[in-house]
């Protein structure tokens, strides 16, 4: 019986209808055929990496178990970008406004005004006769009066007044009528008080001069005024003084009394 059956195999395999004849471009079509297979692959793997941009430029995330969820939109940031050996990253930034306020200005308060009580033998407060006019003016008391000049008067800041010469500084001081010479005379005192205090004293422009002591660089100027008293009432005296004032000898001043 296996000869049979393979004496039946052979007439088979020998049989020349059952033979299929090969193409002549076999080869060609075979080798396109497996070009176009290729083409198809990678078209198709380009399209998925182009749709992967798309939905992540459009805010769409697809999740790890296929659904799709919208995300929020980007804010903008400020980025600044770092180029390292293994790639660029971007860090966001925040930009910084400066401050444009304005520091406050600092003020300097002037100095209390000036209340001493007694013109000395040689000046009243700062001011001393001789006293330059850089140093007067830097106490900031002084406020200009009257300019004149190689000379000028100032106020003092507290009543009285100074006059400054370029050449000898503080020439001459005048006190408000509170202030009283070392003696206790000044606003109101009498004609005849000043010459008892003062034996040397001289008349002198609208009233009495008196050396500060006998034979010193500078004078007391006492400005006397007239009293006009009550009508029926006498008056021991006629004039008292109004004004007190201290002058140096060294003077170049038409200002000073």
């Amino acid at each position: 019986m296996d000869r049979e059956l393979d004496a039946e195999l052979r007439r088979l395999f020998a049989d020349e209808r059952l033979d299929l004849p090969v193409r002549a471009d076999a080869e060609v079509v075979i080798v396109a055929g497996a070009r176009r297979v290729r083409r198809r692959r990678r078209l198709t793997a380009t399209a998925g990496v182009l749709m992967v941009a798309v939905l992540v430029g459009s805010g769409i995330a697809v999740a790890a178990n296929g659904h799709r969820e919208s995300l929020p939109p980007a804010e903008p940031t400020t980025t600044t970008t770092t180029t390292t050996t293994t790639g660029t990253t971007r860090a966001p930034t925040r930009e910084t406004v400066p401050s444009r306020e304005e520091p406050p200005e600092q003020t300097v308060d002037p100095p209390p005004p000036l209340t001493d009580a007694t013109l000395t033998r040689s000046g009243y407060g700062p001011f001393g006769l001789g006293t330059s006019t850089d140093d007067a003016l830097a106490t900031r008391l002084l406020t200009l009066l009257a300019p004149g000049g190689n000379c000028a008067r100032y106020t003092i800041s507290g009543g009285g007044e100074v006059v400054l010469s370029d050449r000898f500084g503080v020439v001459e001081v005048t006190v408000p009528e509170r202030v009283r010479t070392p003696e206790g005379l000044g606003a109101g005192s009498t004609v005849g008080e000043v010459r008892a205090a003062y034996p040397w004293a001289w008349d002198h422009r609208d009233g009495l001069s008196a050396e500060v002591t006998e034979g010193a660089d500078a004078r007391y100027q006492f400005v006397t005024v007239e009293v006009v008293p009550p009508a029926g009432e006498p008056v021991p005296e006629t004039h008292v003084v109004g004004r007190l004032a201290l002058v140096s000898h060294a003077n170049d001043c038409a200002l000073a009394l």
